[in-house]
């Protein structure tokens, strides 16, 4: 029995609760990154333009802030709460049903055998496809909010 199921009186939470309050949690920690992202997204395009003296996250934070105003600093935050929800949420809500189906194909293999395999590599493997899955849904809003970011 897993810890989660202890800790709500041995019953299993659904899949769609853990999917809700792991998307709501990485959505609600990228609110307030989001000002820091504008800032690392404006720096690392700033690398790539020569001739230019670099900047530091303060000096940088200070111009955007002098030249733009403040909602500079939330410029692409809706397709980062989005990303947010969708990734935080099929990351982490995915891999213990993914990691349950890897154990359930693994039915040929006797019962003993089964819980020992049940260590390190397989939680990897869990964790690779769930992580995995997520990237690849979520990577078309990653490029919209880095195209808002820097305002192309």
């Amino acid at each position: 029995m897993t810890s989660k199921q202890e800790a709500i009186g041995k019953r299993a939470i659904p899949v769609y609760l853990d999917l809700g309050i792991s998307g709501l949690a990485v959505a609600s920690a990228t609110c307030f990154t989001n000002p820091i992202d504008v800032c690392k997204t404006r720096l690392q395009l700033q690398a790539q333009v020569q001739g230019q003296k670099p900047l530091g996250i303060v000096s940088m934070s200070t111009s955007i802030l002098r030249n733009e105003g403040m909602s500079a600093l939330t410029k692409g935050l809706a397709p980062s709460v989005a990303r947010g929800l969708l990734y935080g949420g099929l990351r982490l809500g995915l891999y213990a049903p993914t990691k349950r189906t890897l154990v359930a194909l693994q039915s040929s293999v006797p019962q003993q055998q089964r819980q020992a395999e049940q260590g390190l590599g397989l939680k990897i493997i869990a964790g690779s496809m769930s992580g995995c899955l997520a990237a690849a849904i979520t990577n078309p809003t990653e490029l919209l909010k880095t195209r808002l970011q820097v305002g192309t």
